[in-house]
């Protein structure tokens, strides 16, 4: 029971990493509702991880916003990049967000993180005019527009995100650990 007793004091950990300038901060603020995370067209904007609660249908989250994960020589945003690496190891949830716009086509991926739940999150839908890429949800993952809140709410829906094994809550179910 301690990991129902952690769910119930500290929310489940969710954790949004991505590219720098994908869109993880205007995410954050999208499900916050507020403007918690400075938000620029500037890569490495987000050098810390910003932590925030949210209840979502009446689950508790803890939401990590960190910084984006690339190759760089600064001191600051390498550290960034350190402890973004540490909260994906601990996290329940893990949002990799993608810029559905970016036509390098050069696929994030997170080093394999066992007993976690993976979800890819296509940024930026807003931006596009083919009717197929704005399909929100695919066998890959959900599109988005972190901007207008399109597509936000199947984000928010526990059956698309959580699936994997569960605990029973009082008559709610929430999902800690993915299935094989």
């Amino acid at each position: 029971t301690a990991e129902e007793g952690k769910i119930y004091r500290e929310g489940i950990s969710l954790v949004i990493t991505g590219r720098p300038n994908v869109g993880k901060s205007s995410l954050l603020n999208n499900l916050l509702k507020e403007k918690r995370a400075i938000v620029t067209s500037i890569p490495g904007t987000t050098r810390d991880i910003i932590e925030e609660y949210v209840n979502v249908e009446g689950i508790a989250f803890r939401i990590c916003d960190t910084a984006g994960i690339t190759i760089s020589k600064n001191p600051i945003e390498k550290e960034g990049i350190k402890r973004s690496r540490q909260a994906i190891k601990s996290a329940d949830l893990i949002l990799i967000v993608h810029d559905i716009t970016d036509k390098q086509d050069n696929p994030f991926k997170i080093e394999k993180v066992s007993q976690r739940k993976i979800l890819n999150v296509y940024n930026k839908i807003d931006k596009i005019k083919n009717s197929k890429a704005k399909k929100k949800v695919t066998k890959s993952g959900i599109a988005i527009s972190a901007k207008t809140g399109e597509g936000i709410e199947l984000l928010k829906d526990r059956k698309t995100v959580v699936k994997g094994k569960s605990v029973d809550l009082g008559g709610r179910r929430i999902i800690t650990k993915k299935t094989q």
